[in-house]
């Protein structure tokens, strides 16, 4: 069982360094800031979920939300705003675990 936690322990400092850096060139590092203080389990669920976001897309979508900010800064007051344009999601993998936070 020590034996396993080892291995299991450096899977996520492999894979730390590896999210950390691809969330670094996204400007998004903020993501990982506490870090220390979660237990293997919750270390080893955040890099899960980390991994399965495609967080290079994030700067263009921010990029289309400005623009569309900027255009619509212009408009007068009988012009409709429209939502962002944008597809943001997530993919959940544990079906049950999101159930007990989305009721």
């Amino acid at each position: 069982l020590m034996m396993e936690q080892i291995i299991c322990d450096d899977d996520i400092q492999k894979t730390l360094v590896i999210e950390t850096q691809r969330y670094k060139q996204c400007n998004q590092e903020h993501v990982l800031e506490h870090f220390s203080v979660l237990t293997s389990k919750e270390k080893s669920d955040l890099l899960n979920q980390l991994q399965s976001i495609d967080v290079e897309k994030l700067p263009g979508f921010i990029s289309t939300a400005k623009q569309e900010i900027e255009s619509q800064k212009t408009c007068d007051i009988n012009t409709s705003i429209s939502p962002f344009s944008g597809k943001v999601g997530s993919v959940v993998k544990d079906k049950e675990l999101a159930s007990t936070y989305y009721r």
